[in-house]
């Protein structure tokens, strides 16, 4: 398009300019003369972050977590609970967390007598809303989306985002997730409760009433096993936690580092507020991506030297898990560098001013209120990923247009009221694309979560969509209709409230949802016939 408008019609051209500009120059981006590594070293972390998953699960660390999670599961609510806990535990990954999680379960899940509907539920839905929100592999690449809408303002950057960056705006945002907060917490309520509706509640019925598949000598069998695999769980717990303890060490380390004599002068840890205050300043410096390379480096090599100190499989083995897991980041490479063309794409078309622009003149006419941007983001990113299949690519694609709209169109507003909504924005786009990717029939993760759990796909989707509906409901409803409401009918009220609005709804947000599980759920029941057997 750019070339065009500007007279070169030589497709040659266009398609040697479009490789350069948004394929080379965007990995290896030169800024004052001076090459910036930061995507490279996203895309290195992504590949280590494989690795230390393969060199785990090689090892059978994974495995042994969840067994340990899983021996003492004899009822059903426990069996589930079990699952949800499992799937907390491995949140590295989403695509680890499905394939370690599904399998490991399937056994448990058939001798309570629980469905593999509610088996890939559970696996979807503690897979990537997990791992959008814990130090894993979407981690630098949702800071890096972030970065890139930042970056697209320039020289126009708002007062209220002077010293903002994608690092700091990845963990204010933390809050405003609400979908990914809510899914994990009504999965928690359905395994507690036992309670369902819907095409669920109809296939934990016939799953109850199915004869046990294993005999009572195989399912002991299996706990032997379990346990047996069980005892190496430090195997997976000792890299992960390094991982992690590294990368919150580092980010510390870093950000301190990169703050001026003056500003550290002025850190205050002596209350509070001081302390908030202070490690946001240092957060906002930190460097992330550099933690995030390197602590993945040590994740790598301690996962490798415990394999092989423990002996608990050869060396060939343990490469040749490391190799495999490499591999499985390839498809989220392609997708984080195609997403980084785009954004940039976006940015030399100028979409984010014109969207701006178009939004600040529907508001001037009245058919528009910039207070519901985060809603509407929300359903934008929920139609973009539902129609592709993919929440990274729906991330790339919305939130560096997303954050420069909202960047724009709050502007003019208060800082305290500019970056709450901001906050807001950036937590509807990253978690409506999950909410899209969890109802998409063809999402990567929701076929793995029903090949690992051996579902069918439809009956997973069937099965899933109602929950994952109602969830986005009340989330929408008790956070950003909620928040529309005070702003506009009770400002005095939203104003004492401040911060701890995202909070409150929230929490209103979870006592909804556990009302709809006791008022609409019922418990499957065994019918007439099967208990006459």
């Amino acid at each position: 398009m750019m070339l065009w408008l500007q007279g070169t019609a030589d497709p040659i051209a266009i398609f040697t300019y479009a490789v350069d500009k948004y394929l080379f120059e965007v990995l290896a981006p030169v800024d004052n003369g001076k090459v910036d590594f930061n995507k490279l070293k996203i895309l290195i972390f992504t590949i280590f972050i494989g690795a230390m998953i393969g060199t785990v699960e090689a090892s059978g660390g994974t495995r042994a977590m969840v067994a340990r999670v899983t021996r003492h599961l004899s009822t059903r609510s426990r069996g589930q609970l079990g699952a949800w806990f499992a799937g907390l535990i491995v949140f590295i990954d989403d695509y680890a967390n499905a394939m370690i999680v599904g399998p490991s379960m399937r056994p448990v899940f058939d001798r309570l007598k629980i469905s593999r509907e509610k088996l890939a539920y559970i696996v979807d839905s503690t897979a990537a809303p997990v791992a959008s929100v814990f130090i894993g592999t979407w981690l630098v690449a949702e800071i890096g989306f972030i970065q890139s809408g930042i970056d697209a303002l320039d020289g126009e950057r708002p007062a209220f985002l002077a010293e903002m960056t994608g690092n700091y705006a990845f963990w204010a945002s933390l809050p405003y997730r609400t979908y990914a907060w809510l899914a994990l917490v009504f999965v928690f309520l359905i395994a507690l409760t036992g309670r369902d509706f819907g095409s669920m509640k109809t296939a934990e019925a016939k799953a109850l009433n199915a004869a046990a598949d294993a005999n009572e000598q195989n399912e002991n069998e299996n706990d032997t096993d379990r346990d047996a695999v069980g005892r190496r769980w430090w195997l997976g717990v000792i890299p992960i936690g390094s991982m992690v303890i590294a990368t919150i060490a580092l980010l510390f380390i870093t950000g301190y580092q990169g703050l001026s004599d003056n500003v550290r002068d002025g850190l205050s840890f002596s209350n509070s507020s001081g302390i908030v205050e202070s490690l946001g300043k240092i957060l906002n410096a930190a460097a992330a991506d550099d933690a995030l390379l390197y602590a993945a480096i040590i994740g790598t090599l301690i996962a490798l030297a415990l394999t092989l100190l423990s002996r608990a499989c050869s060396l060939d083995h343990a490469m040749s898990g490391m190799m495999n897991g490499m591999q499985r980041m390839f498809a989220a490479c392609v997708v984080l560098t195609l997403a980084w063309g785009l954004s940039q794409g976006s940015k030399d078309l100028q979409l984010s001013q014109v969207a701006a622009d178009t939004l600040r003149t529907m508001e001037a006419n009245g058919t528009f209120d910039s207070v519901l941007l985060p809603a509407v983001t929300f359903i934008a990113a929920a139609i973009v990923a539902f129609s592709t299949g993919t929440s990274w690519g729906t991330m790339g694609i919305l939130c560096p247009a997303v954050v420069a709209i909202a960047a724009r169109l709050y502007g003019n507003m208060p800082e305290d009221q500019a970056l709450p909504l901001f906050y807001a924005t950036i937590g509807a786009v990253l978690t409506g694309a999950v909410f899209g990717d969890h109802c998409s029939p063809i999402s990567d993760t929701t076929v793995m979560s029903s090949i690992a759990s051996e579902c069918d796909l439809g009956k997973h989707v069937w099965t899933q969509m109602p929950y994952a509906l109602v969830v986005a409901v009340v989330g929408i409803l008790s956070t950003d209709v909620l928040n529309y409401v005070l702003i506009r009918h009770y400002p005095k009220l939203h104003d004492q409230l401040g911060s701890l609005t995202v909070y409150a709804g929230t929490a209103a947000g979870a006592f909804l949802l556990m009302l709809i599980v006791f008022i609409v759920g019922r418990k499957p029941k065994l019918t007439p016939v099967a208990a006459g057997v």
